[in-house]
C-alpha cells in the first residue's frame, strides 16, 4: 500500500479507469474507496478514507486540490495526456511550494516503437522491437498500416490497434498524444514549475540510417528517447 510503503499520510489516486481495465486492477485498487468528485469534496473525502480514488481525469482537477499535496507521483501516463498544458497546470497548483511531480512514461510518439498499437490487449503487443519495421507509425498513413499487420497477423480487425493512436475515437477512452520527446521538454519549459529534470532511462537506438532520414523529413532531432523520468519542482 501507498500509505505504508512510502510513509505517506494521505494519498488521492486520480484515474477514469475504462471498462476494459477493471479486469487488470490489482486487489488494493479494486478495494478502494471510489468518489465521484462533483459530489464529494477533497475535505469530505479525507474526512472518510486517508486513501481514496477519484474518477476523473487530471484536467478536472479543481481548487480543492490546489496548495494540498507534497508529491505528485505519475507512470505510464503523459503519453496519453492530450490537454497536457492544463493537465501540468493543474498539478502544479496543488503542489504545496516546494512539492515535486516525478513522472515516467513511454514508449513516447517519437521512438522507433512509440506507436501503442495493440491487438486485444495481449495477442500482439507491437511496441515489443522486432515485430513491425522501426518508425512505422511516422512514415505511413493509417491505411499502409493496416495493410501491413493484415499481411503479417492473423488479425481479425486493424481498427482496435490504430484508433486509438490517431486520435479516432474508438469508445474506449484510449488515447496516445503523439508527442516527440522536444515537445515534452517546451511543455514542461513553459510550465509554472520552477525548475525541472528531464531524462531518459530507456535509449532504444537502431541505427543511424534511420535517424538521419527522419531528420530530412521531420522537425525534431531526437528519435532515439524510449521513456521519460521528470522531476518537476514548484
Amino acid at each position: 500500500m501507498i500509505l505504508e510503503d512510502f510513509g505517506a499520510e494521505k494519498c488521492v489516486c486520480i484515474d477514469k479507469v475504462q471498462p476494459y481495465q477493471a479486469k487488470m486492477w490489482c486487489k488494493h485498487y479494486k478495494s478502494m474507496k471510489h468518489y465521484d468528485k462533483y459530489e464529494v469534496t477533497l475535505a469530505q473525502a479525507f474526512e472518510e478514507q486517508d486513501y481514496f480514488m477519484y474518477e476523473m481525469y487530471g484536467e478536472d482537477i479543481t481548487e480543492d486540490f490546489f496548495a494540498q499535496f507534497d508529491v505528485c507521483v505519475s507512470l505510464a501516463c503523459f503519453e496519453h495526456v492530450k490537454p497536457l498544458t492544463t493537465v501540468l497546470k493543474n498539478i502544479c497548483s496543488s503542489l504545496k511550494k516546494g512539492g515535486v511531480l516525478l513522472t515516467e512514461f513511454g514508449p513516447i510518439w517519437s521512438c522507433a516503437v512509440g506507436s501503442h498499437w495493440r491487438y486485444k490487449w495481449n495477442e500482439y503487443d507491437f511496441n515489443v522491437p522486432g515485430l513491425i519495421s522501426p518508425f512505422a507509425h511516422l512514415w505511413l498513413s493509417i491505411e499502409q498500416i493496416g495493410d501491413l499487420l493484415r499481411k503479417q497477423f492473423p488479425l481479425d480487425s486493424d481498427e482496435n490497434i490504430m484508433r486509438g493512436a490517431y486520435d479516432i475515437k474508438t469508445g474506449h477512452g484510449y488515447y496516445v498524444n503523439q508527442l516527440f520527446f522536444e515537445d515534452y521538454e517546451s511543455f514542461f519549459k513553459s510550465s509554472d514549475f520552477s525548475s525541472y529534470e528531464i531524462c531518459s532511462p530507456w535509449e532504444y537506438n537502431v541505427g543511424n540510417e534511420y535517424f538521419e532520414e527522419l531528420k530530412e523529413k521531420i522537425p525534431y532531432k531526437r528519435f532515439d528517447v524510449y521513456n521519460m523520468f521528470i522531476l518537476a519542482v514548484k
